[in-house]
């Protein structure tokens, strides 16, 4: 009976390992972004927000770190017709220093940008300081 058991479980064990896909095999057909925090603090609690539906929790990014590759289902971009500028659409939100976080790409539907989902790939997004005055302190933009 013994060696039934174990013979069962080591199927199980061969046939889930079979079936479970590495997502760095497959890197033309899924959205992988990691996120580079490029200012002087840490980031807790790090949320990426497209609206209240399509938000990825993001984690911990400590400052001058990278994260991993993150696997993202739904990830819409801004672009101008006829141009190749793309950048990230919602916001990165969290906390810095214990106080709430704001990071977004400064794009709004009054600059004549349009939306769609971005294309399979590797992405990183960089998180850069631009100013001093809330909600134009922080950034997100692609780098490569």
């Amino acid at each position: 009976m013994k060696k039934l058991l174990f013979a069962a479980l080591g199927l199980v064990t061969l046939f889930s390992n079979a079936c479970t896909k590495d997502p760095v095999s497959e890197n033309g057909t899924l959205i992988m972004v990691r996120f580079q925090n490029s200012t002087d603090s840490d980031l807790e609690e790090a949320q990426m927000e497209f609206d209240s539906v399509n938000t990825t929790d993001v984690g911990a990014i400590p400052a001058g770190e990278t994260t991993n590759y993150m696997v993202f289902d739904y990830f819409q971009t801004g672009y101008y017709p006829g141009g190749d500028y793309q950048f990230p659409t919602g916001s990165l939100n969290g906390k810095k220093d214990g106080v709430a976080f704001h990071a977004w790409s400064l794009n709004w539907c009054g600059t004549g940008v349009e939306y769609k989902q971005l294309d399979p790939g590797k992405y990183t997004i960089e998180i850069i300081k631009v100013g001093n005055d809330s909600p134009w302190t922080y950034q997100i933009k692609f780098v490569d």
